[in-house]
């Protein structure tokens, strides 16, 4: 089933022929993130071009009534910017639900990006972002990329350099290629011509259905299917804020993980639990407030970050982890992770390599 149905409003019908380019941006969002989706949009409208014209488009299932006025109300006045949303349901019923596992930590959403080709039937390349990040340059800059007949542009997801990822690429996913070809999902340039052509819808299906409960379903997917097919994006096109948690200084210069010296970030992906609404004092979380508080809602904003915050810390026990108890138990709780993670990954690789023999 292909479709490219709008069920909402759609802002700046204006005429477009004066534009030089249309850059189509997708996003998925739920009720829960629409606020900090306006954030990201904010970051985009500030940062454009007044010589482009920008078409977001918003995957949804139940987005309220209140929340597509909300994000549609950022670009109030843009005439080089449209919104549309886009409701998905029917295409998510159509692959089943039931193939789409989610957790307490995602939802549906991440399915969406999926079946872009599927559902954007009118549209040949599309830039795909998360709602967690923010965009510092012209996402023109990014649209243009060369992509020389490849299924997408992504930025390298470094953290599989870590050894609890690379175990996890090599006994779960059986990867093939080098640890440093795995790349992030949450910000790409798409093909859907090639995809479509190549009918990549049905073979992520079909890869879906044959790994269960993986620790990232889309992004595990989609680098199985299009692995040696994609284009890596500029490191300043592709800065997580989370890599510093898992891999060392010496790795972290060794693959020049965060671009040369100076060099300014164009996009910054809050990736991880942490956010820069549960977690304002990382690095980088000020600059993502900067957009936040240019919104008019600004309050409504803030609010539901000191909610969520509250929760985070509940939830990770902020207090019990900087305490000393915690850190006198480092030994115990690594060898837990490693008898709850690293064993299973193990003994599945092992008896991997049994069988072929």
């Amino acid at each position: 089933m292909k479709t490219e149905k709008t069920t909402a409003m759609d802002q700046s019908e204006t005429a477009q022929t004066h534009f030089i380019h249309k850059i189509p941006i997708v996003f998925s969002v739920d009720d829960q993130y629409a606020l900090y989706l306006s954030v990201t949009i904010q970051s985009i409208v500030e940062n454009s071009s007044a010589e482009n014209m920008y078409e977001l488009l918003v995957l949804e299932e139940e987005l309220s009534e209140s929340n597509q006025q909300l994000l549609s109300s950022v670009i109030t006045g843009k005439e080089n910017f449209s919104i549309r949303f886009l409701n998905v349901a029917s295409i998510i019923e159509t692959f089943g639900k039931h193939n789409l596992y989610t957790c307490s930590y995602f939802s549906r959403t991440i399915y969406y990006r999926l079946f872009l080709s599927d559902i954007l039937v009118n549209h040949n390349r599309v830039i795909y972002l998360d709602s967690d990040l923010i965009i510092q340059k012209d996402p023109a800059e990014m649209f243009r990329m060369n992509l020389a007949n490849c299924y997408l542009a992504a930025g390298h997801e470094w953290v599989c350099l870590s050894p609890h990822f690379r175990l996890y690429l090599k006994a779960t996913l059986k990867w093939k290629g080098t640890y440093n070809d795995y790349f992030a999902a949450g910000h790409m340039v798409m093909n859907l011509e090639k995809i479509r052509k190549d009918n990549l819808t049905e073979k992520f299906m079909k890869t879906l259905r044959q790994f269960q409960r993986l620790r990232a379903p889309d992004q595990d997917v989609l680098n199985l299917v299009c692995r040696g097919q994609i284009v890596f994006l500029p490191p300043e096109w592709n800065l997580c804020w989370h890599w510093k948690e898992f891999l060392s200084p010496r790795i972290l210069n060794k693959y020049s993980v965060y671009g040369s010296p100076g060099t300014p970030p164009a996009l910054i992906h809050y990736a991880s639990d942490q956010k820069p609404w549960n977690s304002p004092e990382k690095e980088w979380a000020e600059l993502w407030w900067f957009y936040a508080n240019q919104l008019p809602f600004k309050e409504k904003i803030q609010r539901k970050a000191m909610e969520d915050r509250c929760r985070f810390l509940q939830n990770n026990y902020d207090m019990v982890v900087n305490s000393i108890p915690w850190k006198m138990t480092a030994p115990l709780r690594k060898l837990y992770d490693f008898l709850k993670f690293d064993l299973p990954e193990l003994s599945k690789l092992l008896t991997g390599q049994r069988n072929h023999r």
